[in-house]
């Protein structure tokens, strides 16, 4: 069973591939930077006994950059901590994992070719989507991308789904082993509700599978939830997202 600190950190890009990445570390957080000024690629998480000062000194690790602060929904002390630090809560998410060795059929469109993204260009195509999908600036997500890639290497893969000879969805998958996590996997409004998003999280899976992965994690939006189910995702955490609200 994985505690819950290394899930947190396998969802965060604090972990690749079983090897911790924390960028700064106190008795009981762990802080990454991406170098992007893009709060939602810059994360803390921590052990519970969180203090004042091991908050202050994160503050003062990350000085301007934006981060969010991850905590499981059940830490009350860490929470007050944070709040008296002045942060504030800006998010709270469930984690989801499966099983993923016996998948469903893919009930999704067939009109749809799902593609890794793998060279230059491909590459510039996953940070626009990415970009135009979540509402980033594309010169940081490039930022955090690049990091991403350098420090996860092969562990990374990027995901563009195709209907019509147009781009339509995009994902990423991380592997940590027999583990792997999804992160960013979306669709252009345009497109919703068209079963592109199950189409493109089946492929990754599916992917997954084939490469000896066993088991999946993921966090879900309250609009992502519902396909998560379908592929009999269950919670197995429930987290907080805490920031310096300016």
């Amino acid at each position: 069973m994985m505690s819950q600190l290394l899930l947190l950190q396998c969802l965060l890009y604090m972990n690749f591939n079983g090897q911790p990445v924390p960028h700064f570390a106190t008795k009981h957080c762990f802080a990454k930077s991406s170098g992007s000024r893009l709060r939602a690629y810059n994360h803390v998480c921590n052990n519970p006994g969180v203090t004042q000062k091991e908050v202050a000194d994160i503050k003062d690790f990350f000085g301007s950059t934006p981060f969010t602060w991850f905590v499981s929904a059940d830490d009350d002390q860490t929470i007050r901590v944070l709040q008296e630090q002045g942060l504030s809560k800006v998010a709270e998410f469930p984690a989801l994992c499966a099983d993923i060795s016996t998948l469903p059929v893919n009930h999704g469109v067939h009109n749809v070719a799902i593609l890794r993204a793998e060279n230059d260009s491909e590459i510039v195509l996953w940070n626009a989507l990415i970009a135009s999908m979540f509402k980033y600036d594309q010169v940081e997500l490039t930022r955090a991308t690049d990091y991403l890639r350098h420090a996860a290497g092969d562990a990374i893969t990027l995901y563009v789904g195709w209907h019509e000879n147009k781009p339509v969805c995009a994902g990423m998958a991380v592997h940590h082993g027999d583990i792997i996590t999804l992160h960013k996997i979306g669709t252009l409004p345009e497109y919703r509700n068209r079963g592109f998003g199950y189409a493109i999280t089946h492929k990754i899976l599916h992917d997954a599978a084939l490469s000896g992965c066993a088991r999946a994690l993921l966090t879900a939006t309250s609009m992502g939830k519902s396909l998560y189910d379908r592929f009999a995702f269950i919670q197995c955490g429930y987290y907080h997202v805490y920031a310096l609200v300016t």
